[in-house]
Order: C-alpha cells, then structure tokens, then sequence
C-alpha cells in the first residue's frame, strides 16, 4: 500500500480532522474504486476513530462510487441479519436507479428475489442452521435447499447486472459490527459471506479486532492461545487495514485552544499555578501555557494509551471542573487533567 499524500477532490471531507489520518483515507479510497477483493476491515480499539474515519471516507469517495452505510449495532433486533443489510441496499439503489432507467426492471426483479429468500428462511446462519425443511415426498429439484440456493445465485447475478450497468463499485461501509450481540455478529459475517461475493460489491467492516476475536470465543469456545480464530476471520474478511496509532499533538492542542476561553480570567487575574512556569523560572502568556500544558496532556495521554473518544471526554470532564471553579478559586491545569484522567481510568484509586 502507498503511503503518500494526496491532495483531495471533495473539501468537505476530513475538514476536521485532528488525527492527520487523510491521506491514509486517500490510499484506501484508491484502492476500494480499483480492488477485486470484496471484503476489507478498518482495524482500531474502541473509541480510535474508526466511524469518524469511514464515514468521511464515503464522503471523499463521493460519487466515484456507490456507497452505502449500516450500522450493525442498530439492526441487532432483527432475528435475519440479511433484512436490514439488503434493506440499506436495496434503498440506495432506489434512490440511484430512477423509474425511467433501462435497468429499473431489473431492480424490481431483483426485490422480488429478496423477498422470496426472506420468506424461504428464518435464517440463523452458522449457528443454528438454515430454517429450511425436507419434504422426502417432493421431488429433490423441489425441495427448499435447492430452491433456497437458486434464489441466492439469482441474487447474486441481478446485483452483478446492476452493479455493471451502473458502472461503479458499489461499496457497504459496515459500522459497529463489533457492539453487536455474539450471535448476531456472526450471522453478519456469514451473511455476507454466503450471499454476496460480488465482483465490484464490496464491505469495509469498521472493528476492534479484539473484541470480534473476543465474540467468536464466545459463540465458538475457541481457545485464546491456539490461532484457530484468526483462520476463522480469514474466510471472511480478504484484506485488514490497521488504523496507526496517530500522534495526538495536534489533537491536543485544538482542543486546549477551545479551553483557553474559559481560563481567560484566570490567567489575567494571575489566579492559576502552573509548573512549567516554576521549571522555567519565568512568566508566560496565553500561547506558551498552552504550548507547556500540552506536553503535560500528551504524556498523559501516552502513558495511559487514551484513544480519541477518551480524550475527549476528559477535556469534556476538564472544561466542566474549569466551569465549576469560583471566582477565587485558584486554577491548577495539571493538577486538574491529572485528577480527571485517573477518575476515567481508575475510578478506585482517584476515591
């Protein structure tokens, strides 16, 4: 994979992004509009920006390609992963295709072959098995199974007809599969498995590996120490993409910025305590405490292995101790994101 920064066409996406992740954006958006394979994963631990990171991907995509977001964890009611997924599908392609499209037929085709195989099944995939019969009275050519299999490959063929005559990729960024329920996680990606592999269809699963490795112990009782589990990932997911653990720097000092407001009278009263002024045996202004106190968040931040979605609610926690601060108050900034992140960390030892 190319590492280099490319300048984006679509401005509105990654216009806030604090992590510096775009041009890592821009090397996979090349390669989903170019690939053969059908299954990717965007790889980060909870919290690391993986839906921040796929939802602007689509937006820089735009519209070289078509695409399409579902989130998991929100259709975890339904019994059949497969209803919502093709709902999703099935709803974008309404909203490209138009009743006057040559291949508007095809669509409705196409629906109607989705609702057959919703009918066939109650579908509980790699688990409790097909909710299929055997009739030994009918004739095998008959039967649900071969029926059911029809229809899959009917399916297959009028997404690929469809997905051809549009002439672009059609691409399902999947989010939060990981906060899903075990069971329901794993009919996903046996739904996806079983009913797609699609030329040109392809699905971006936004995960923290660990806790997908932690859901198929689950469902499956495999052994932490044997790799079996990463053999079961592999027959789903063709290639990992491992978001890197960005430098936060910029990250912190945006945010310090917004906080710099709310210290204002503060700092202009001389009713704060800073170290790094007492280590450098100096005055300073607003600009160099903030560039000081960044040092102090970021090692926080380091030791601790913070993910974005953490520091930000300890600047959340930070800004609400600052608020809560009287007139006299004297305000200690270190002292204060010290104290905030181990109440997040380790609620015991801050009691």
């Amino acid at each position: 994979m190319e590492n280099q920064l490319v300048e984006a066409k679509n401005t509105a996406a990654f216009s806030d992004d604090k992590l510096n992740r775009k041009f890592l954006a821009e090397n996979l958006k090349r390669i989903l509009l170019n690939t053969d394979y059908n299954v990717f994963s965007i790889n980060a631990p909870w919290g690391g920006g993986k839906s921040y990171f796929i939802e602007n991907l689509a937006e820089l995509i735009g519209d070289e390609a078509i695409c399409i977001s579902y989130n998991a964890w929100e259709s975890d009611f339904y019994n059949n992963p497969l209803i919502p997924l093709v709902t999703e599908i099935m709803y974008k392609l309404e909203q490209v295709i138009s009743k006057k499209d040559e291949i508007y037929s095809d669509l409705i085709d196409i629906k109607k072959i989705v609702k057959s195989i919703f009918v066939k099944t109650s579908f509980s995939i790699g688990i409790n098995g097909f909710g299929i019969t055997y009739d030994p009275n009918k004739p095998t050519i008959k039967s649900d199974y071969i029926t059911l299999k029809n229809l899959k490959e009917k399916l297959r063929n009028g997404l690929g007809f469809i997905q051809e005559k549009l002439n672009k990729n059609i691409i399902i960024f999947v989010d939060d599969l990981d906060r899903c329920n075990p069971k329901y996680a794993i009919e996903t990606l046996e739904t996806i498995k079983h009913f797609f592999g699609i030329k040109n269809i392809i699905f971006v699963l936004a995960v923290d590996k660990k806790q997908v490795e932690n859901i198929v112990k689950t469902i499956y009782g495999i052994a932490p120490e044997t790799s079996d589990i990463e053999g079961y990932l592999k027959k789903f997911i063709d290639v990992e993409f491992n978001l890197p653990a960005p430098d936060y720097k910029s990250f912190i000092m945006f945010h310090l910025g917004q906080l710099l407001a709310k210290t204002k009278d503060k700092l202009q009263d001389k009713i704060y305590y800073n170290y790094g002024e007492i280590i450098n045996d100096r005055p300073i202004d607003g600009l160099l405490y903030k560039g000081l106190l960044v040092d102090t968040v970021k090692k926080l931040v380091d030791t601790l292995s913070l993910t974005p979605r953490v520091i930000e609610k300890l600047f959340m926690r930070v800004k609400l101790t600052i608020e809560s601060l009287k007139k006299d108050d004297y305000f200690i900034p270190e002292l204060i994101f010290i104290l905030n992140a181990l109440y997040i960390c380790d609620k015991k030892s801050y009691d």
